[in-house]
């Protein structure tokens, strides 16, 4: 829930397609912008992480 409300959830789409693989992150930045892709990143991380 959080992650929504961070890149709004018109962008979350496209971050399940980048997720999956299908999109690379630089095609993710280009699609929702530099700082909604690094907020992302940094989510990943942290998911990966628990």
């Amino acid at each position: 829930m959080e992650l929504v409300a961070a890149i709004g959830p018109n962008q979350l789409e496209l971050v399940q397609v980048y997720l999956r693989g299908l999109l690379s992150a630089m095609e993710l930045e280009r699609l929702i912008g530099k700082q909604k892709a690094k907020i992302v990143d940094i989510f990943t991380t942290e998911y990966a992480q628990m």
